[in-house]
């Protein structure tokens, strides 16, 4: 036996037996992994309550339910408590587990006992080659059933058999594996179980194993979806924490604690003399140039189509996408919305996703595009003072480093990549899906793809975005000007495109609180005052961001009422 808690024995008349005891040790370790599963799996619940005794006599209930459901087991012997006050839970020994040996009536008899678990509304919960084992008698049966439950979750009863999938590829490789399961639940069952072919549906030791298998998981499902004759279906999301989610919380706690730092360092009410002392003709004149960030977006988005569409309906799409932003981030409420206008005049939905991607691509071109140019060209950037004149040496010498290092950083990257067989065998499986998946958008979206071959269209969009970090960039200068400050042109262009870039990959809505955070220390890099630079931060989300969702909202009720979203 495999687990530390699972013990071999014999009977007084020499009759192999397995032993499960649940001592302190193993209850205590339990109790935490179910704490662990519950907080970072969806739809897991915690068992906390129950004892030694509940657990083992629930264990037993599961192996004697799922023998009346006609599912192979190992059959129970004994279930009781030392005098120490351990559990224990006694059943007959298999003969062996899954291995290459493993006949494909094995594999048959291992699918036949799943699907019938299943059937009973039984879901084992942690089936891999330990518990999918041989009888003396010769048939397969499953084992250990301490973490099955009652259940009518399709999810939970397909993990078992992801699981089963993934359990007898170990064993006796991915395409007698992958016959047995197309035999056992037809293509359309196996299409099922593709959603659930993933690291998260798996435990600690089928991982482990996996790792050092001669294939990759991908390379499972992509073999799988071909198997299956379907196209690839995105994966189910099974965990509530993941890396992307901890990242997030990470760097939105960073930015959390730069802003209450700032903060905390700065007297309130200097910031509350600097908005009383503010010179609002500066800070109207900011709010009237705002909407011409919008007439240049629309700009963009009329250089990225090749259908023809008026101008005016585009530019009061814009002003709708400041509504929608609030709620949204605003890459994703503008592609969002994008989609939906171009479909009211016929486009497809491929060729009006394209649309969008290509317009937000061209946009962060021109982002990237001035950032370098002024970090490379000696203007002055985040490390020059106020009126500054351009940089040095030292500031060449800066912007090379930072050059060699990021091709420095590239370069490990590609070496690691091709070094660790694990990472090369992903990269490698993921090739044939990115082609075909390339292929098909290329395909469906050729005629947006025309617009990149008609340069005066590529212009409009280069010039519109390029007039929108612009128009951005003035207003925040006219803010801060409405404080008795100002900086260089490139300076602020710097500082708004960075935040920009920033907070538009950010999962918040508007980059609400990330993008004053930026502002701020953006500004206070460049040498304003703490107040003025918190008190000019607000001011410019104020014109560009918490105010034109006012009249976004009657922008999109023309939108609605003239029957184009």
């Amino acid at each position: 036996a495999e687990a530390d808690n699972v013990l071999v024995g014999r009977t007084a008349e020499g009759a192999a037996v397995l032993v499960t005891v649940y001592g302190r040790d193993a209850w205590d370790s339990q109790v935490v992994g179910s704490l662990w599963t519950a907080l970072t799996r969806r739809g897991e619940r915690a068992h906390v309550w129950g004892t030694r005794r509940s657990r083992v006599e629930h264990e037993a209930l599961f192996t004697l339910l799922a023998a009346q459901a006609g599912v192979p087991t190992l059959d129970v012997v004994a279930v009781g408590m030392t005098d120490q006050g351990d559990a224990l839970l006694v059943t007959t020994a298999p003969r062996a587990a899954l291995g290459e040996a493993t006949s494909d009536e094995m594999l048959a008899g291992a699918w036949r006992a799943v699907v019938a678990l299943n059937e009973a509304g039984i879901a084992h919960g942690r089936i891999d080659g330990s518990r999918v084992v041989v009888r003396e008698d010769g048939l397969v049966a499953l084992a250990d059933f301490d973490a099955a439950t009652r259940t009518s979750d399709e999810i939970e009863l397909r993990l078992d058999r992801a699981q089963l999938l993934v359990a007898t590829a170990l064993a006796v490789g991915p395409d007698r594996a992958l016959a047995a399961a197309a035999a056992a639940v037809g293509a359309d069952g196996l299409a099922e179980v593709l959603p659930f072919l993933q690291p998260a549906a798996l435990g600690r030791s089928t991982r482990a194993a996996v790792r050092g298998a001669e294939w990759a998981l991908d390379e499972l499902r992509a073999s799988a979806v071909a198997a299956a004759g379907v196209e690839e279906p995105p994966l189910e999301r099974l965990r509530r924490v993941t890396p992307r989610s901890v990242g997030t919380v990470l760097v939105v706690g960073f930015l959390a604690y730069v802003l209450v730092t700032l903060v905390a360092g700065v007297d309130v009410a200097a910031v509350a003399s600097a908005l009383g002392d503010a010179d609002w003709r500066w800070l109207v004149a900011a709010l009237v140039v705002t909407p011409w960030i919008q007439v240049s977006s629309a700009g963009a988005t009329m250089g990225s189509i090749t259908a023809r569409v008026r101008f005016v309906p585009v530019l009061v799409l814009q002003y709708a996408i400041q509504f929608i932003a609030l709620v949204l981030p605003a890459s994703a409420a503008r592609l969002a919305l994008q989609i939906r206008f171009f479909q009211k005049f016929g486009i497809p939905a491929a060729t009006a996703v394209t649309f969008g991607v290509i317009d937000s691509v061209t946009g962060f071109v021109v982002q990237i595009t001035l950032m370098l140019v002024i970090l490379v060209s000696g203007l002055p950037g985040f490390s020059s003072p106020l009126f500054a004149g351009s940089g040095g040496a030292d500031d060449g010498s800066s912007t090379a480093s930072l050059v060699v290092l990021l091709v420095a950083l590239v370069v490990i990257g590609i070496v690691i990549a091709v070094a660790v067989p694990r990472i090369r065998r992903r990269i490698t499986a993921l090739v044939p899906r990115v082609r075909a998946l390339v292929t098909e958008q290329a395909r469906s979206a050729q005629s947006a793809l025309a617009v990149l071959r008609r340069p005066a269209k590529v212009a409009t969009m280069l010039g519109g975005n390029l007039g929108v970090q612009l128009i951005q960039a003035c207003v925040l200068g006219l803010c801060l000007h409405a404080f008795g400050q100002s900086a260089h042109f490139s300076q602020l262009i710097l500082i708004n495109t960075f935040v920009s870039l920033f907070s538009g990959i950010m999962p918040v809505p508007g980059g609400m609180g990330v993008t004053e955070a930026g502002l701020t220390v953006g500004l206070q890099a460049v040498g304003v005052p703490s107040a003025i630079a918190i008190s000019t931060a607000l001011t410019f989300r104020l014109v560009t961001f918490y105010l034109p969702p006012i009249w976004g909202a009657f922008a999109m009720r023309w939108l609605r009422r003239h029957e184009y979203v």
